[in-house]
């Protein structure tokens, strides 16, 4: 199946869009574990110009995702990160961190199903 591009991952290895959404979502859900380095190439997977050019609304949909959920997570986790001299970093980080496990599962559900994610903000603008 031709998915409209192949995505080169460091210049030697292939992928069709499908795998690399895969690829995407399971580096942003490592991220839970290993944090910054995974989320990082997560960011990195979802920026490269193959996948800014797609077309598909439904593989745009899941990149717009995942980007929104790393880079909010990444601001997040660096206020708390701050924070914690102060007293309340872990008030902070605990719903940040449950906040990124609901969007991670959210998104790998919705992509194996098949199905766009719609922001709410999206909704809005389209009932109006």
């Amino acid at each position: 199946m031709n998915d409209g591009f192949t995505f080169k991952l460091f210049g030697k290895i292939r992928f069709d869009q499908s795998r690399a959404g895969n690829l995407a979502y399971i580096t942003l859900a490592l991220g839970l574990i290993f944090y910054v380095l995974t989320i990082w190439v997560e960011v990195y997977c979802d920026t490269r110009p193959e996948t800014k050019n797609s077309t598909d609304k439904f593989y745009q949909s899941h990149r717009q995702w995942r980007l929104r959920t790393a880079f909010l997570f990444l601001m997040w986790s660096i206020f708390a990160g701050f924070s914690v001299p102060f007293g309340f970093g872990l008030i902070i980080f605990t719903p940040v961190y449950l906040w990124f496990v609901y969007r991670t599962l959210k998104g790998l559900i919705y992509f194996y199903a098949r199905i766009p994610i719609v922001s709410r903000s999206h909704r809005i603008l389209a009932v109006k």
